[in-house]
């Protein structure tokens, strides 16, 4: 409760992981009786399933801190995306929203990826919410088509391996860009998928 109060942990935006490997909200976590807000702990948890106070859970990534807006990769790493939901747990509200309501809600920036126009074939810096609404991005499944397999739609993660999707503001390596589609072996450029410049390496 202290720590709640001087502000070292907001309820509101720190999530909790369980023994599953799922995460759940701060108050749901104290309903359960993972976390024991009055001592500052969480029982059960880690390696052990000793008691663990807040700072080594925050160490061991037993609690999670979400700052909004998070980038989309950020969500599927800190375990926000559940992707057999296909939904995104917002851990103020504890509710599951679909990728159009977690953009809407500022859960997720619609400008940390861009999503490759899979049917002209060439790159093109479109933002999820663009995606959503030009069809490439189901905003209600969190489907992904990837037009050049027909109609098949892959799931986020696929299509981050697909290179579908690309991070708009993480580094990537020369290899991952080449997987991405950013370079052309013809004129031996790269595009930069943040200004869509063609650039030497």
């Amino acid at each position: 409760d202290r720590a709640i109060r001087r502000g070292i942990i907001d309820p509101a935006s720190t999530l909790v992981k369980t023994n599953g490997g799922k995460v759940t909200t701060f108050g749901n976590a104290v309903e359960e009786g993972i976390v024991d807000s009055r001592t500052g702990t969480i029982t059960g948890a880690g390696r052990f399933g000793r008691k663990l106070d807040f700072q080594e859970a925050f160490e061991q990534g037993l609690l999670i801190e979400v700052r909004r807006p998070m980038s989309l990769s950020e969500a599927m790493f800190k375990g926000v995306f559940d992707e057999e939901k296909g939904e995104f747990l917002d851990p103020s509200s504890g509710e599951y929203l679909t990728l159009v309501d977690a953009i809407d809600k500022n859960l997720i920036d619609s400008d940390s990826v861009h999503v490759k126009d899979t049917r002209s074939g060439f790159w093109k810096k479109v933002s999820l919410a663009e995606a959503i609404k030009l069809g490439f991005v189901d905003g209600e499944t969190a489907k992904v088509k990837d037009f050049t397999h027909g109609d098949k739609e892959v799931t986020i993660s696929e299509a981050f391996e697909l290179g579908l999707i690309v991070d708009s503001k993480a580094a990537v390596s020369v290899q991952r860009a080449i997987h991405q589609g950013l370079y052309d072996d013809s004129t031996g450029k790269f595009t930069d998928p943040n200004t869509g410049r063609k650039i030497t390496l």
